[in-house]
């Protein structure tokens, strides 16, 4: 089944390149000569990366997962300098900035994994804004995706086999990000300020990055889609 059968018959494939999907992942697999064969999920801040990350590790036992939210880089002073981080951002500060991520560490990370050795990432801390170095150690199993708004930033784009965006419609995305913010204990008017800003951020950052992605899906993926083309098609390769 090509990509292209698939926009037209399957509404939540928006975009996709020539790439057929099912044989493309297979010959991925057979050319990665016995490496793991990174996959790069992107999308802006609530567009569903988290939860097409948690459906795959319910049923993939040969991935591993990477949240390169954990590559943020250590923000702590700077956030108790400024008062918060609301402060901090009023003063200009921009976190989804290529500049506000570890990518040189990410990179070399994912050449690591790519050699068939096993890495230890950073694990950072929202709330506080630390970054806690080698804390989380991955391993380079057949498939390893990676999640994040920096997945598609220079140069650690480059290490990927494949480039999956997520897409959720505005009114969904401000619904998923303020149901987030009240269970970190943000306040709504807090968590409406941060949603503008981080929307402005995406319209700088993140949405550019769209034209790197080798298919484009919304961000709420049907069930049926997840088993039938990536779980199926996964277990079958590995």
């Amino acid at each position: 089944m090509t990509l292209s059968h698939l926009k037209s018959t399957e509404p939540f494939i928006l975009s996709a390149t020539s790439k057929l999907l099912l044989r493309e992942l297979a010959h991925l697999r057979q050319t990665a000569q016995n490496r793991p064969v990174l996959i790069a999920i992107s999308g802006e801040s609530a567009a569903g990366k988290t939860t097409f990350i948690n459906t795959l590790k319910r049923v993939l036992k040969s991935a591993s997962f990477i949240d390169a939210d954990n590559y943020f880089i250590d923000f702590s002073k700077k956030i108790q300098k400024a008062g918060s981080f609301a402060n901090l951002v009023e003063q200009g500060f921009e976190s989804d900035a290529p500049s506000s991520f570890q990518l040189q560490q990410m990179e070399q990370d994912l050449k690591t994994l790519k050699e068939n050795k096993s890495v230890s990432i950073p694990l950072y801390d929202m709330k506080t804004g630390k970054s806690i170095p080698q804390a989380q150690p991955i391993q380079p199993r057949t498939f390893i995706f990676v999640a994040g708004i920096c997945t598609l930033y220079k140069p650690v784009s480059d290490l990927f086999d494949f480039k999956i965006y997520l897409q959720a419609d505005e009114k969904l995305r401000f619904e998923r990000y303020m149901k987030r913010a009240n269970e970190r204990g943000q306040t709504a008017s807090e968590a409406q300020r941060q949603y503008a800003y981080i929307s402005e951020m995406a319209q700088k950052y993140i949405l550019p990055q769209q034209k790197q992605a080798d298919i484009i899906v919304k961000g709420r993926l049907p069930k049926h889609y997840l088993q039938q083309l990536f779980i199926q098609t996964i277990r079958s390769i590995a």
